[in-house]
């Protein structure tokens, strides 16, 4: 198990580590296999050892990211590489305003998404108004527990693109606030 913890520990990992990675990985896991948990401090810890090999600038030629906040995520990339920001671009279109008379948000349901945050701010408001929250994911029921004493705040469930096209038309804004 040593040698496996000591053989992630080098710092430019290169393809031609991985056969006996490999071959450490397997004999650890047949030796210890509780302490391949998920999640876990070696489990991550192999997980950043493949993905420096995988992200390799001797591998890779352009790195892309989705977003600045993306692009700017400290050791999301190797140091020396400069992402291109290239926007997911939507398929859905006939965007129009419909109106003005709801909040609208639209999210997976999980901790870095912060849509608990946005409960709790909306539930110290007074304005009568609905808020509407469509997604769903690991969190659904805790938010919907915070939420339950408010019956301004209505959860959707997931919903196809067109009534994300609905929903967007008639929100008074659309707030997004992820970590």
């Amino acid at each position: 198990m040593q040698q496996l913890y000591k053989s992630l520990e080098i710092t430019s990992p290169g393809r031609e580590s991985l056969a006996p990675f490999w071959h450490q990985l397997a004999e650890s896991m047949s030796l210890a296999p509780e302490c391949f948990e998920f999640p876990g401090p070696l489990t991550r810890k192999v997980i950043h050892f493949l993905d420096a090999v995988a992200l390799s600038p001797e591998s890779i030629k352009r790195y892309f990211a989705i977003s600045n906040n993306v692009a700017g995520r400290v050791d999301y990339f190797p140091a020396s590489c400069r992402p291109e920001v290239i926007y997911h671009p939507s398929d859905l279109s006939h965007f129009k305003n419909t109106g003005d008379d709801y909040v609208f948000t639209i999210s997976r349901l999980e901790a870095p998404k912060r849509i608990d945050l946005l409960i709790q701010a909306f539930k110290e408001t007074s304005i009568d108004v609905e808020f509407r929250i469509a997604g769903d994911g690991p969190q659904g029921a805790l938010l919907k527990d915070l939420a339950k004493d408010d019956l301004r705040i209505k959860f959707l469930g997931s919903i196809n693109d067109q009534e994300v096209i609905t929903q967007y038309a008639g929100a008074i804004f659309i707030p997004y606030i992820p970590y």
